[in-house]
């Protein structure tokens, strides 16, 4: 019986250092009718551009990547593609499938979610959603 005691604090000390040494942090979750949307902040990023983000994963297969200075995504399936939310009119001939991206009803509503943790975190010089177009699609 005096071992049950000292291997659960083993447990939670070993857990919490594990926790305070990770970069990603779920800070919400959500349910949609599409299905669950997972929230994190990640810091020191090994990228040397950008220290932090906002990440949404949705149904652990598309992410959505807040930055201070782009929205982006990219999906498991497809990792070759990186998918820039844009702004405004886009020009004629990048208005094809191939190139373009609309926003469908999940795509808004994450980016609608993201806007709101952004806010909430208060990181207002991030890029929020309000006025998007759709996504340029580039080859990775």
């Amino acid at each position: 019986m005096k071992n049950k005691p000292l291997k659960l604090v083993t447990f939670i000390v070993i857990a919490f250092l594990v926790s305070c040494s990770a970069n990603k942090e779920l800070i919400g979750k959500e349910k949609t009718e599409f299905g669950d949307v997972k929230f994190y902040v990640e810091n020191d990023l090994k990228n040397s551009y950008y220290k932090k983000r906002v990440l949404a994963i949705f149904q652990n297969s598309i992410f959505y990547s807040f930055y201070s200075n782009e929205i982006v995504k990219t999906k498991k399936n497809n990792e070759g593609l990186i998918y820039t939310l844009t702004f405004g009119e886009i020009p004629k001939e990048l208005n094809q499938p191939r190139y373009f991206q609309k926003l469908s009803r999940i795509d808004s509503l994450i980016l609608t979610k993201g806007d709101k943790v952004l806010d909430s975190l208060e990181w207002n010089n991030y890029k929020k959603s309000k006025g998007a177009s759709g996504f340029i699609i580039e080859v990775n």
